[in-house]
């Protein structure tokens, strides 16, 4: 794009998203939108009470085997592949 006074450079709308803690869904929601609108937009997060790295730390270790098909959560206590119904 160019004006009169030569190239014009569009700002990127810059976009917050802010959640307490700042650990699981602010954080997903800058992730999903810098990878899907990344050229669009500019992409922040942030939190009004934020946890610290051990926090952070400790969610990323309880979703470590996720995300799950549907049929290997359905087996899950019931004997692995075998126990299907």
């Amino acid at each position: 794009m160019s004006g009169a006074n030569g190239p014009m450079h569009a700002r990127r709308p810059r976009v917050l998203f802010l959640c307490t803690g700042n650990a699981c869904r602010s954080q997903m929601a800058e992730g999903w939108a810098r990878t899907l609108h990344g050229a669009l937009i500019e992409a922040h997060s942030a939190g009004t009470q934020p946890h610290d790295r051990r926090v952070r730390d400790e969610i990323r270790a309880f979703i470590a085997g996720l995300p799950k098909r549907l049929d290997q959560a359905a087996c899950e206590g019931r004997g692995g592949a075998e126990g299907r119904a």
